[in-house]
């Protein structure tokens, strides 16, 4: 999934687990019960988006960008 662009979606009850999405694109995403588990989130962008309880169990997030984003409770 590398260069996943998911900007602007709305994504709800979706699990991620053993995936490869260096350089996605998630800029303004909003979550409900999102769930990453042990994936690759190398230089990903996540720039505005509402991270709310959203789970990054055992994830790379080296240099992911998360900048003006709500990551409360996450």
């Amino acid at each position: 999934l590398t260069g996943l662009q998911l900007n602007e979606a709305n994504l709800q009850d979706i699990s991620f687990i053993d995936c490869k999405i260096d350089y996605g694109q998630f800029q303004y995403l909003k979550t409900k019960r999102v769930k990453f588990e042990r994936c690759i989130l190398t230089n990903a962008y996540f720039q505005g988006s509402d991270l709310f309880g959203t789970v990054f169990n055992d994830c790379d997030l080296s240099e992911a960008d998360f900048s003006s984003a709500n990551v409360k409770n996450a």
